[in-house]
């Protein structure tokens, strides 16, 4: 910075400064004549405040890393980093700590781990479809066949992530929320995959569009009303809480197991040839989306999943409907 540079900012700083006390001296007399003397001190405190306020929200505003709080719905009080300063801010990392320094470290290893679940995904689920070729089924048919269970994948890895990181505050530990949440959601999705075959989709292609709008809304539900149900029942042992969240879990999960299941019923209609490569577009999705779900929770939040999610799984009513209906035109 230059000598006029400078000149020039400490004459802004300067008016700014005396603007700030004129403004604060009229509030004061005004108070005085037209109220009580002692209202020019709140004046004076209430301006001082929102100087400091301004001043600290836009230093913050353009710092390399957040400090905003941490809440149950971001709980990650260890990510200090942005997600556009990912490795821009790798010039700043000296001077905060070891323990910061570190974390940073870990965060930006996530996006390294992306890199490496999608490499593995590519070499070990993508690569022997291809060279398999591609299944005796119509373009238009197979996009929407891939798109479904793409769709199904991503959607209940953006369920069962945010579930754990969740609950993971309400029964206290990482590791009874694993434990709860991967047993009892799993458990349900089986159920579900059981009862999904009592549904008529060749006879009625209604329950198409009724089962993923009816999963959103119980998604968007439950994601709503989970912070109320944790208020109302923290104080409880830790055994009741975790038969509480194995309930609410199992609730959500039995729906979300009847979709595979249908789909497969959809795309072997067409072609049973497809079917592996569906299972591999769906295990290829659920990799890559569980790794994801972490950074949005971290970024954004663990809701910003649910809902999602909770999208993702009303789109399944496109390709869903499309391919019953190809299949009868066929």
């Amino acid at each position: 910075m230059t000598w006029s540079d400078r000149l020039r900012f400490l004459a802004g700083l300067f008016l700014a400064t005396l603007v700030t006390l004129a403004i604060e001296i009229l509030n004061t007399r005004l108070l005085s004549v037209l109220t009580w003397y002692h209202l020019s001190f709140f004046a004076v405190s209430t301006a001082m405040f929102g100087m400091s306020a301004g001043a600290l929200r836009v230093y913050l505003g353009g710092a390399a890393y957040d400090y905003s709080p941490p809440s149950d719905q971001r709980p990650y009080f260890f990510n200090i980093l942005r997600p556009g300063d990912l490795f821009a801010a790798s010039s700043t990392d000296q001077g905060i700590g070891v323990v910061a320094a570190g974390n940073l470290s870990a965060t930006r290893s996530l996006v390294l781990l992306w890199g490496i679940s999608a490499g593995l995904v590519a070499l070990v689920i993508l690569a022997p479809l291809l060279r398999s070729g591609l299944p005796s089924m119509d373009r238009a048919s197979f996009t929407h066949a891939v798109a479904y269970f793409a769709l199904i994948g991503t959607g209940y890895m953006l369920v069962q992530i945010p579930l754990m990181q969740r609950f993971s505050v309400y029964l206290g530990h990482p590791t009874y929320a694993v434990a709860v949440i991967l047993f009892s959601m799993i458990l349900a999705t089986g159920a579900g995959s059981l009862l999904s075959d009592r549904i008529p989709i060749e006879i009625r292609s209604g329950w198409l569009l009724a089962i993923p709008l009816g999963i959103a809304g119980l998604l968007l539900l439950g994601t709503l009303a989970i912070q109320t149900l944790m208020d109302a029942t923290l104080r409880l042992g830790l055994v009741p809480r975790c038969a509480i969240a194995a309930g609410f879990v199992a609730l959500t999960a039995l729906p979300l197991g009847t979709c595979f299941p249908v789909g497969l019923r959809l795309v072997a209609r067409h072609s049973e040839g497809a079917l592996p490569w569906m299972w591999g577009v769906n295990g290829a999705c659920g990799v890559l989306a569980s790794v994801s779900a972490v950074g949005v929770s971290m970024w954004s939040g663990i809701h910003t999943n649910l809902y999602a999610a909770a999208g993702a799984y009303a789109l399944l009513a496109v390709p869903g409907l499309w391919l019953s209906r190809s299949a009868r035109r066929s």
